[in-house]
């Protein structure tokens, strides 16, 4: 089955189906839904929306796991039916050979979810000229290159700067491919339901347990 970080302890996973909840992602839900199943999705009145169905039901068929490296390890074990949410640069540390699945295979609705991971200048930073240099160096191809050197998963807003090789070799793609096709986590949608969302996951985390 689908190997998952608990999203009680993990708050990318609990932000990652909070953004599944807005609208556009009830919509892309709805799609896939029809499409596997040949009808439209109906509300029954158990869930609030499609989206709150396919949170309760995956959480329900997934398995927590603790650690990043272990899913990674788990699925590249080749298992049959292995499969996992995790961040995607853990594969560089486990033996492939086996692994029998890929990180996107014409998946309809989403392959995964993706978070952005910002560098500030605070306000009452002691050498915010020396951080700006930092940033800098931050965004060129060499200091990309140095900082997170060949791995898979991580997208510089420097558009010129390509994924390595060896990023390639473990199915990753350019960012632009990613985007149609990953939940980009949504400040906004965690920000404006999160309470109401969390506290419906956490029962249903609970109950599961």
């Amino acid at each position: 089955g689908t190997e998952f970080k608990n999203p009680t302890t993990e708050k990318s996973s609990m932000n990652f189906l909070i953004s599944l909840t807005s609208e556009k992602w009830q919509a892309r839900l709805a799609e896939a839904y029809k499409s596997y199943y040949g009808k439209d999705w109906e509300n029954t009145g158990e869930f609030d929306n499609i989206s709150y169905e396919w949170i309760y039901n995956f959480l329900m068929n997934c398995t927590f796991v603790s650690k990043d490296s272990t899913i990674a390890a788990d699925v590249a074990n080749g298992a049959a039916g292995s499969a996992g949410l995790f961040v995607f640069s853990k594969l560089r540390s486990v033996d492939a050979t086996n692994m029998t699945v890929v990180a996107n295979d014409g998946i309809e609705g989403f392959a995964g979810l993706m978070y952005p991971i910002y560098s500030m200048v605070a306000a009452n930073a002691k050498y915010p000229y020396t951080a700006c240099l930092y940033i800098n160096y931050l965004l060129s191809p060499e200091g990309y290159g140095n900082i997170f050197g060949s791995q898979m998963g991580t997208y510089s807003v420097n558009t010129s700067i390509g994924i390595s090789d060896n990023a390639k070799s473990y199915g990753d793609q350019p960012l632009s491919f990613w985007q149609d096709c990953l939940v980009f986590e949504d400040a906004e949608q965690v920000q404006n339901v999160y309470f109401e969302a969390s506290d419906k996951i956490t029962q249903w985390c609970a109950a599961k347990q």
